[in-house]
């Protein structure tokens, strides 16, 4: 391999790992789930298996819809996150502090339940979108001389406006004994991409030197766009639960349910924009093709609760979740018959690649009350610990899922009998991190990436770490939505 040929590899390999990394984040923001899904789920820290009694029930627990009836439910939370980040770079410099708040983008749910007249059943459709923060970055920031220099973050994430995602389900809930509900819910997981991200061309050695020097930098924008005015991916999934209801015995319910895993696939296009101008070898560069095949496995999900009703008025339940996320160790990508061409670099072709990204299993607990305080009137209050699914070595703020404590607070307003307006506010403490072992690095075009030494001390022509630095996290919601019973066959 010629040198001109191993910068391009290089060049490729970054910005194909970026369309994975990003596209990932953008589905399911945070470990994943930033928070509970929807106005009631949110207010009761998730505390809503045991006692899913709407069309939210397609999400929590499918097993619910038995108690749903005929009911429509349409819901919208909005998540604030803020992330600060102060990188220390390859040299051990501090550079400039970055900063980025979540784009104002409502997250919602839709959702209708029927039992066609039939009391031991239920029925249920939805379009339920998992809450997440959308971030946007900065490209440049003035540096210490006043001049305009690459954001510290620029190689991991620039950003994701215009990505979405959902979940499209039709579920079912029988009651075949008195105390006993089983549900099942198939689902579809559809969404667009669009991710903007830098990626380098120096070889850390022999032309350049300076591996972060930004007069070495291109752009990449990576897309994975409707098509035809639908979704560009649609991947199957399921759900199935149960609900033990002894109320009529004793003032208690239990629930639990899992969600099915599934993996996330596709082509993404892209777009880049090498560094021509400033670089005399990447001038006329072209590429041959512009699509990868993409892959990256999405984990199984158990929820379980028990709900207790020591009084009519109120209701108390505890859940605990359970998130494969270990199932997520590495990203795997095929590029199409990739190659680069340009007259000073010749022609390489791109072979498979794929990034580490060392998940771990997560767990959460929730604790949710709803309290009838007057006939038009209910409160809730809701609490809930979650464990981050990223240790230090693989952390950074393209998913900066981080341990969180949540205090939410919330409340229903009957208008009418039949008619319920429930609304949400709250806060996410989120555990701050500070990294020194980094373990992603900078894609190299000459070889793959070393370790650093052992003393953590860079130099020249080793692996550029970027995730190290000190990380500052935490988001506030508020949410409203409305549910409508309709009258009884």
């Amino acid at each position: 391999m010629n040198l001109p040929q191993a910068r391009s590899r290089g060049a490729c390999a970054l910005f194909v790992f970026a369309v994975i990394s990003a596209m990932t984040s953008t589905a399911y923001a945070g470990g994943f789930y930033l928070l509970p899904r929807g106005v009631r789920g949110v207010a009761q820290g998730g505390a809503v298996v045991a006692g899913s009694d709407d069309p939210g029930a397609l999400w929590y627990n499918p097993a619910g819809l038995v108690y749903s009836g005929r009911q429509f439910l349409a819901d919208f939370t909005l998540p604030i996150q803020t992330v600060e980040f102060s990188r220390i770079n390859a040299g051990g410099q501090r550079e400039p502090t970055v900063s980025s708040t979540s784009q104002p983008l409502p997250i919602p749910g839709f959702g209708l339940s029927e039992n066609f007249g039939l009391r031991d059943w239920g029925f249920g459709f939805g379009m339920m979108a998992p809450t997440a923060a959308l971030n946007n970055w900065p490209r440049y920031v003035d540096g210490p001389n006043g001049q305009r220099i690459g954001a510290p973050q620029r190689y991991t994430l620039v950003s994701m406006e215009g990505s979405g995602f959902g979940n499209l389900s039709l579920g079912a809930a029988y009651r075949p004994i008195k105390y006993l509900s089983l549900g099942l819910a198939a689902t579809a997981v559809i969404g667009v991409f669009a991710v903007d991200v830098v990626m380098s061309t120096c070889d850390n050695g022999v032309l350049c030197k300076q591996p972060e020097y930004d007069r070495w930098d291109g752009e990449a924008k990576i897309s994975v766009p409707s098509k035809g005015g639908f979704p560009a991916i649609v991947r199957p999934g399921g759900a199935a639960g149960f609900v033990i209801d002894l109320t009529g015995k004793a003032p208690v319910r239990i629930g639990g349910s899992v969600t099915l895993p599934f993996t996330l696939s596709g082509e993404a296009e892209f777009e880049v924009d090498l560094p021509d101008e400033q670089v005399a070898e990447f001038r006329g560069a072209k590429l041959s093709n512009n699509t990868a095949d993409f892959e990256v496995k999405f984990p199984t999900i158990v929820r379980f609760g028990v709900e207790v009703r020591p009084m009519a008025a109120l209701r108390m339940e505890v859940q605990t979740t359970w998130e494969n996320w270990s199932v997520q160790q590495e990203m795997k990508v095929e590029p199409k018959n990739i190659s680069i061409e340009a007259p000073l670099l010749g022609k390489y072709e791109l072979g498979s690649l794929s990034m580490k990204r060392g998940m771990r299993d997560v767990i959460a607990v929730g604790l949710g009350t709803e309290y009838q305080i007057h006939k038009a009137w209910q409160i809730r209050l809701g609490l809930m610990y979650e464990k981050g699914s990223l240790a230090d070595d693989y952390f950074t703020i393209l998913t900066p899922d981080t341990d969180k404590f949540l205090t939410g607070l919330g409340g229903t307003w009957a208008v009418r009998p039949n008619i319920l307006i429930d609304f949400t506010a709250g806060h996410v403490f989120m555990r701050n991190r500070s990294v020194r072992n980094s373990k992603i690095y900078q894609p190299y075009p000459l070889r793959p990436a070393p370790e650093p030494d052992s003393d953590g001390t860079w130099m020249p022509g080793e692996a550029v770490p970027l995730g190290n630095g000190d990380y500052k996290v935490e988001a506030s919601f508020v949410g409203i939505g409305t549910r409508y019973t309709f009258s009884p066959w």
